[in-house]
């Protein structure tokens, strides 16, 4: 592979004329008329949710509002937030070419795999572990671009998205792991969360058998 600037394309005799104005390029074709596309609103909204942090952000929120709507089920809004994180992640690589069903799939299977553990069979095992992985491959999935051959076709852009992916995907569960854990911590302190947790009727209201009992 080699890269060339426009005078030593022009040098090496790979082109005959360096066009630099709109001018020069109509007349250059022979055109009489020349139109300009300029980037919509909603491609410079996918190439600003295409960002790393942007995408890491919304994975964070996926995982804790996951978390919050599975341990506190019927909340709706942290399972709203997490599904919009989720659209938000998956909407602008299908857009531009850089996820197809098969990561859909896998983030949806993940879930439901989770689903499963947390409320169907308690504990940690099969499901959770195969929720994780759907997971985690769907995510690093998204940062490949589609048609690119696969992560072992040797495809440099291909390679490049895995790294961009893992990193982006492990540091988002990092930050979303502190999170969680500080979340479970101080669950009961938060306004709208501590809501959630019965306080205990005995510490707050005196024993009416006892109060009964007093002369």
């Amino acid at each position: 592979p080699i890269v060339l600037r426009d005078d030593q394309l022009r040098e090496f005799g790979f082109s005959s004329e360096i066009v630099q104005t709109d001018d020069q390029l109509r007349d250059y074709f022979g055109a009489k008329e020349m139109v300009r596309t300029e980037q919509t609103w909603s491609e410079s909204l996918a190439k600003f949710m295409m960002n790393p942090v942007i995408r890491g952000v919304l994975i964070v929120v996926l995982l804790v509002g996951l978390f919050i709507e599975m341990s506190s089920p019927g909340m709706i809004v942290p399972g709203g937030l997490a599904v919009a994180a989720l659209i938000g992640i998956i909407a602008p690589p299908m857009l531009v070419g850089m996820a197809g069903w098969w990561e859909v799939a896998a983030l949806a299977a993940g879930a439901l795999c989770l689903f499963v553990e947390l409320l169907v069979l308690p504990g940690f095992g099969v499901f959770g572990i195969l929720g994780l992985i759907a997971l985690f491959a769907g995510l690093v999935g998204t940062f490949i671009p589609d048609g690119s051959g696969g992560l072992f076709s040797g495809n440099q852009e291909a390679a490049t998205g895995m790294l961009y992916g893992v990193v982006t995907v492990l540091l988002a569960t990092v930050t979303a792991s502190v999170a969680i854990y500080f979340l479970a911590r101080n669950f009961g302190s938060f306004p709208l969360l501590g809501r959630l947790i019965l306080a205990d009727a005995s510490a707050t209201e005196e024993d009416p058998i006892a109060v009964m009992a007093e002369p």
